[in-house]
């Protein structure tokens, strides 16, 4: 839960050399950090067959190699900080209770200048990525419960006392990333009905959001187009394509209004 992952970041700040457990958890992961490049790190871990979950803290640079899984999604969930995650050319920012589900069989990159505590998760769920719910690249803020029910489970999960390989400490896990799948599934469909209880918004309901966003913000140098987006919960082509259609570009109404 928060109140535990808030306490053991608040150990783990008094803890700051790496440690190699922390070091081959991120590796279970998926993540490689450069040497040097990470200089406080720490990540809890479990795995199955189609399926890993991890809890993680850090500050710096890493870098993941595309899973060789085809369908394999890598889902993140803030818990306290903020950091960035860069597929291809966009970069996505995951603050406090957002969830950001990824392609995993792309080449990715994460940072974040102060301690990042976060849950990922990364496995293969056919449901999931063929659902109409699901927006890859699009930070979504789940119902609370939703929210509480992600944490107990990789709680759950990664929070056991080791005894041994998974297979001699474990009962049969196999449907696990089934079950991973349909939690996520309930979560981002019910966030979707409470973001837009009447249906989806207008393109005209959408500029009107995004201009009051940029009004309220344009003072903040560090306030960018891809925090725009997050805050309307769009992706980077909708974006784009909504300012389009008013014949301007987010970054010049945000210049404009600077």
């Amino acid at each position: 839960m928060r109140a535990g992952l808030t306490e053991r970041l608040a150990q783990l700040r008094r803890d700051v050399p790496a440690r190699q457990e922390g070091v081959d958890g991120l590796r279970a992961l998926g993540w490689s950090p450069a040497p040097g490049a990470v200089p406080w790190l720490e990540a809890d871990v479990l795995s199955g067959v189609d399926w890993t979950v991890g809890r993680a803290w850090t500050a710096g640079v890493l870098s993941r190699a595309p899973e060789r899984t085809v369908g394999a999604l890598h889902v993140f969930v803030g818990v306290e900080g903020r950091g960035s995650i860069v597929v291809g050319d966009e970069e996505i920012t995951v603050a406090d209770r957002q969830v950001v589900i990824v392609d995993a069989d792309r080449d990715t990159q994460l940072s974040s200048v102060a301690p990042w505590a976060r849950l990922e998760w990364v496995l293969v769920a056919p449901a999931l990525v063929l659902s109409r719910t699901l927006q890859p690249h699009a930070p979504v803020v789940v119902h609370d419960l939703h929210w509480d029910m992600i944490a107990a489970m990789t709680n759950t999960l990664v929070g056991r006392e080791p005894a041994g390989p998974v297979a001699d400490s474990l009962p049969p896990l196999d449907g696990i990333g089934h079950v991973l799948g349909q939690l996520l599934l309930v979560a981002l469909g019910d966030a979707d009905l409470l973001a837009q209880p009447q249906g989806s918004p207008t393109a005209e309901v959408l500029m009107l959001r995004a201009r009051t966003l940029i009004a309220e913000n344009f003072a903040d140098p560090a306030y960018a187009v891809r925090d725009l987006r997050r805050d309307l919960a769009l992706s980077n082509t909708h974006l784009h394509r909504l300012f389009a259609d008013q014949g301007t570009t987010p970054r010049r109404e945000l210049e404009a209004r600077r």
